[in-house]
């Protein structure tokens, strides 16, 4: 329920959504995954003490039982709240859904809300344990994903390393048309590097997930780009062009790490090499995050992986490039790594507002205000673009997002589509798509817009009356 004139949050108990089958399938799994990794890591580094591995491991079964059982959601307790102050949030928006009637179980509540509260369970168990505090749960799945994406990986450095020497090397700048062309290229690979989902793979083989990262197959996805801002965005930057010479600052808000990282690393370096921009800053997690989530110190990792023989063992001329020109462009500062605390809470992004209440809200759009163009990647994200309600999916997504629509931040949403919410569509497609997904699937139709197998790229100038 709620209490606005706004649609209602997407449940975990409506069958026809995929909360559904994630609370039910996908969570518990994750969970039995992170008792593996546990046991795993307490096998592979004396660091770690058993004791306090049996408490996480209890801690985990806990949380399986609970969502079996369908067991009412509890506030962080004070002793988790003085060790980690920032989850208060969550206890407070327990309190607020509450007073607005909604079942506040694991089967029940709102479906964002709850998968945001999981992580950030699991994060508290870890975090307690002292020998335990800094062990990140998802690093080991997060390093197979990628080293499995070495084809892409090898493809993509190649191609971009040719056009370097042939487009770049000499400092000019090329034509508008020619860069319209290349913007497009890569806001795509872009885009679909996004389909490396780690929390969605427990019923996917690895060819599978890997099947839209080829050149070949990427240009067969772009028909799937059912909502495609593209021309807005460079329309956008060519009129920012105008009285100077370049945009100052770009912005990349993290998906996943791995493979997605290294094509919006990718983008970074045709961004700066192209003169588009002068700056980039990429956002990431300051916490393991949905199993596939990009830290900081998984950016760092990625670039020794680059130049490792024994991880990537065709690394060669071409990754050494890539590896370089990262490296030089973050020691002249050209790209800016951070994080913050803001992007692993439970609040959706209309919050991100110079008036919030919330410190870690107001503080953040201080910093985003000042980029000229913001690039918001995957799923999750885009669901706390839009709230994660059920907007009718025909609504333009400047009229879903809330005060991002008007406060002006200037933002790209690219999403491929793995959760039920999606705006922005023209009249009469989510019918069409539910149609043939039934009748392909068998499944509910509207699962379609869970599938992956469809994106948007969705822009708003942040100027909306």
């Amino acid at each position: 329920m709620v209490s606005s004139s706004f649609p209602d949050f997407y449940h975990n108990d409506d069958k026809e959504s995929f909360a559904f089958e994630t609370c039910r399938e996908r969570w518990p799994k994750i969970l039995n995954d992170c008792i593996d990794d546990i046991k795993l890591a307490l096998s592979k580094d004396q660091k770690y003490d058993a004791s306090q591995a049996d408490q996480i491991i209890d801690g985990f079964n806990s949380l399986i039982k609970n969502m079996a059982n369908g067991d009412k959601l509890t506030d962080f307790p004070p002793e988790i709240i003085t060790l980690i102050p920032n989850l208060q949030s969550f206890n407070d928006s327990l309190a607020k859904f509450a007073t607005e009637g909604e079942k506040l179980t694991w089967l029940t509540a709102p479906w964002l809300f709850t998968e945001c509260y999981l992580y950030r369970r699991i994060d508290a168990l870890i975090k307690l344990q002292p020998s335990w505090k800094d062990f990140d749960i998802f690093e080991d799945k997060k390093q197979k994903s990628f080293q499995s994406t070495a084809p892409a990986v090898y493809e993509l450095a190649k191609r971009y390393q040719s056009l370097h020497q042939e487009s770049f090397s000499s400092g000019e700048k090329l034509n508008d048309q020619a860069l319209k062309s290349l913007f497009k290229e890569f806001i795509d690979v872009c885009l679909w590097g996004n389909k490396i989902d780690l929390s969605l793979l427990a019923n996917k083989s690895q060819d599978e997930v890997h099947a839209g990262q080829t050149a070949e197959k990427r240009i067969e996805a772009e028909k799937n780009i059912i909502s495609n801002d593209t021309n807005q965005v460079w329309d956008y930057l060519v009129k920012l062009d105008q009285g100077r010479t370049h945009a100052k600052r770009m912005d990349f808000v993290l998906d996943n790490s791995g493979f997605e990282t290294f094509t919006d690393l990718i983008f970074s370096l045709f961004l700066l090499d192209a003169q588009i921009t002068e700056t980039v800053v990429i956002h990431c997690k300051t916490r393991p995050w949905m199993v596939s989530d990009t830290m900081i110190k998984d950016i760092d990792i990625l670039l020794d992986d680059l130049v490792d023989q024994s991880f990537f063992p065709e690394s060669g001329a071409a990754l050494q490039f890539i590896h370089s020109k990262l490296e030089t462009y973050i020691k002249q500062g050209n790209i800016k790594l951070t994080d913050s605390e803001f992007w692993t809470i439970d609040l959706d992004y209309w919050h991100i507002d110079g008036g919030d209440a919330s410190q870690l809200a107001s503080s953040l759009y201080g910093d985003l205000i000042k980029s000229d163009l913001i690039f918001i990647k995957g799923d999750l994200n885009y669901r706390k673009t839009t709230a994660d309600r059920k907007w009718d999916k025909t609504t333009p997504f400047v009229n879903a997002i809330g005060a991002l629509s008007s406060n002006g931040l200037k933002i790209v949403s690219l999403r491929t589509c793995k959760a039920d919410v999606c705006v922005g569509l023209p009249r009469g497609l989510d019918e069409k798509l539910s149609e043939e997904w039934h009748k392909s699937t068998g499944e509910i139709g509207g699962l379609w817009c869970s599938s992956g197998n469809w994106a948007v790229i969705s822009f708003s100038e942040g100027n909306a009356k």
